[in-house]
């Protein structure tokens, strides 16, 4: 039998409504569509998820069942409305993958649960974690490479100051909790980050670059195994 999907339609505000399948319990994915494209694009991926994930597969404002956006229409007004559809849906931290402009989509969702607006995050994490140049990020964002470049600097000394009396680990006050459940869900070990390091923001940006260059965990090789029997089932 597969994952019985339950269809919702949510008002995330400003006139707006986004439809989405869900399905499964336990740790919540957000699945993005690119353009063209609709919720059905993951559909299948879904369904093979197993269990200890929960699926949320939206159609984008203006594609599907979606309402269509009443002002902005690209990836960080679509973001807005996909981290309202979350909040709606109780979910404080979550996964995301997303294809195409799911992408820049995902990206600018990831810097608005942050601390930072969201260009500055999105320019941050495009920069120094992604190995994008300031040219490419600026394209991603469409600003101008001095504008990326600003919003890098103002990025580094609002996470500097903010670090420095709010994380645990910058304040050699032990390991939070966050860290330590993120590093046992990905590696199943519990250690310290930044041990051996300065624990100052460099330190932490050189973790997320270390992280994305790693062999994947067993989460994301299933995530891929899944992407891959689709699109072979796709070719039959």
């Amino acid at each position: 039998m597969g994952r019985r999907v339950e269809t919702i339609r949510e008002d995330v505000g400003a006139g707006e409504t986004i439809v989405a399948d869900i399905s499964g319990s336990g740790e919540p994915v957000l699945f993005v569509h690119g353009i063209p494209g609709s919720r059905a694009s993951w559909r299948r991926v879904a369904e093979r998820l197993e269990g200890g994930a929960q699926a949320i597969v939206p159609d984008l404002l203006g594609f599907g069942d979606s309402s269509d956006p009443r002002s902005d229409f690209h990836a960080f007004g679509q973001a807005r409305a996909l981290g309202r559809l979350m909040d709606v849906l109780g979910h404080d931290s979550f996964h995301v993958a997303g294809h195409d402009f799911g992408g820049p989509t995902a990206i600018a969702l990831s810097g608005l649960r942050t601390h930072l607006p969201p260009r500055q995050a999105a320019a941050l994490l495009l920069r120094e974690v992604h190995g994008f140049s300031a040219a490419e990020a600026a394209e991603t964002l469409e600003a101008t490479p001095t504008q990326v470049k600003n919003w890098i600097q103002q990025a580094r000394r609002a996470m500097t100051e903010r670090y420095a009396y709010s994380c645990a680990l910058v304040a050699k006050a032990g390991v939070c909790y966050q860290c330590v459940e993120l590093d046992d869900f990905f590696y199943g070990t519990r250690r310290d980050p930044l041990a051996g390091t300065a624990r100052g923001l460099a330190a932490r940006l050189a973790v997320l670059r270390e992280t994305r260059e790693a062999a994947l965990g067993p989460w994301h090789r299933r995530m891929l195994q899944l992407v891959e029997e689709v699109l072979n089932l796709g070719g039959r």
